[in-house]
């Protein structure tokens, strides 16, 4: 995959994740009339998502995981955990944790769009050292 195609997905997880939480955000989360039946009890399958969404940001539960996502990307070079790092991530900044996300939206695009080898890794081939001095 070329670095152009690589930023191309970047920017379209991000545009899918920003896509969807904002959606999630203006939907669900803040209507009052949707505020008002989900604490009124109702069980429906939205206000279940609603409480969900809620918790993953009230406990930062989604900055962590796009954090320890794009950490672990970074040190591996996986980039499928980086795209999951990069969706979680561009979700949190529009999610009310900016705080973890913005940090692992960096870290996640360094994995992402890098080239060569992941870090922590050696090249196995190693050169003679020429004899003439």
């Amino acid at each position: 995959m070329t670095a152009r195609w690589r930023w191309f997905a970047a920017v379209l997880i991000c545009a899918i994740a920003l896509a969807l939480a904002a959606a999630a955000r203006h939907w669900l989360i803040e209507p009052a009339e949707v505020s008002a039946r989900c604490d009124a009890g109702a069980a429906d399958g939205w206000c279940v998502i609603r409480a969900w969404i809620i918790q993953s940001f009230v406990h930062q539960r989604i900055g962590w995981l796009a954090l320890a996502a794009a950490s672990v990307a970074v040190l591996t070079g996986w980039r499928s955990v980086a795209a999951l790092a990069l969706f979680a991530a561009c979700a949190g900044l529009l999610l009310y944790t900016a705080g973890l996300c913005a940090p692992a939206a960096l870290l996640a695009l360094l994995a992402l769009v890098r080239e060569g080898q992941p870090a922590g890794t050696a090249s196995t081939s190693i050169k003679p050292q020429n004899a003439s001095a």
